[in-house]
């Protein structure tokens, strides 16, 4: 099986000496599909679901994958015992988001339970254990003391974050958007995507437009290569070369394939990939083009798409209130594609070189 359709596999033994590695964080929905289509040689994946009835289905969900472990913990940013909250009647919970929800008759709406936390840094350390290359986090309002206790991790090690985030603080303890674009900023990543839900704070007899508050937001992070590998790889080529790949595999997965080539470049210069295997890489990421490029202006255009917008509001009022369909997730889409012929030499405006490079806003290259 590919693990990715745009990752030659000529390099795929180096995902077999290193597999890229996932950590889940709040994976009571099932682990985040980030390589379907992966052969499980290439890839591992680590759990963490502190809620025993979620735990209990998600270890028999993987009882027989061997490239899957799923751990009954929380990611905090303490040690030992901690409270969690169990809140009824919805499948969710944190042992860190002290959210007062009362019901009329005045009784709360939640159970508390006792769960075991663990520090990422400390997980990582155990042996035989590696770090993660991607971490998702979905833990209703404790990502900052997820990322927190993983503070060592996420400046040498991670490469890309996609966690869901509040913009509404619902409690004094909710990690909220700001927080969160703080942490991971100053530990050396770059937002890419941002998909926001809102809400409507009337109930009952609804009145005001569709297009309620920001409430909530899926976020999607990636590292800045350049700076890690000043920091921590440069004396180190085989780790870097290892890292470089599998964040190329993450720019292929998601379709950045500007940063994909702009990293081809940059791996060359350092002679983390050979010429052979720049150029091969090159080909394929300057190779393909959205077919939205290739539509000709004619008139009413903007017209008719301005149209199309204003139906959707009016059929599908969800799309402006709440989170967009699947078929609208982070990153671009692969089902648009069409093959081009591969440019001599690219130009990139404003690369991601510039955030350590501030004068190289202009990045040009060769793909022979």
């Amino acid at each position: 099986m590919k693990f990715d359709p745009f990752l030659h596999p000529d390099f795929y033994p180096d995902f077999r000496r290193a597999p890229f590695t996932i950590y889940d964080a709040g994976a009571a929905g099932g682990i985040y599909p980030l390589f379907p289509s992966a052969g499980t040689d290439l890839w591992r994946a680590h759990g963490f679901e502190p809620m025993p009835t979620s735990y209990t289905k998600l270890a028999q969900q993987y009882r027989n994958s061997g490239h899957v472990s799923v751990h009954e913990i929380a990611l905090s940013d303490r040690q030992g015992e901690t409270p969690f909250r169990v809140f009824r009647g919805i499948a969710t919970g944190s042992s860190l988001n002290a959210n007062h929800l009362i019901y009329e008759d005045g009784t709360a709406d939640y159970d508390e339970i006792q769960v075991r936390c663990e520090l990422l840094d400390a997980f990582c350390a155990q042996p035989g254990m590696s770090a993660p290359d991607f971490l998702k986090l979905d833990t209703e309002g404790s990502e900052l003391p997820v990322l927190k206790g993983g503070s060592s991790v996420l400046a040498t090690s991670c490469l890309g974050v996609v966690s869901e985030i509040k913009f509404l603080p619902f409690s004094p303890n909710t990690t909220v958007f700001a927080d969160l674009d703080s942490f991971l900023r100053q530990s050396g990543f770059v937002l890419f995507d941002i998909q926001t839900a809102r809400t409507t704070r009337a109930v009952g007899r609804r009145f005001g437009g569709k297009k309620g508050a920001i409430d909530s937001a899926y976020v999607l992070y990636f590292r800045d290569f350049y700076a890690l590998y000043a920091a921590h790889l440069a004396t180190n080529p085989d780790l870097a070369r290892s890292k470089l790949l599998k964040l190329l595999a993450l720019m292929s997965r998601f379709l950045y394939l500007d940063y994909a080539a702009e990293l081809v470049d940059f791996g060359r210069e350092k002679d983390l990939l050979d010429k052979a295997e720049a150029r091969q890489l090159l080909k394929i990421f300057c190779g393909v083009a959205d077919v939205s490029w290739r539509i000709p202006d004619f008139p009413g255009k903007s017209k008719l798409a301005l149209l199309f917008d204003y139906i959707s509001y009016i059929l599908q009022p969800e799309m402006k209130l709440a989170i967009p369909p699947m078929f609208n997730n982070l990153g671009n889409r692969r089902s648009a594609l069409m093959r081009q012929p591969v440019p001599q030499d690219a130009r990139l405006l404003y690369p991601m070189r510039c955030f350590t490079a501030p004068d190289k806003t202009d990045l040009k290259f060769t793909t022979d």
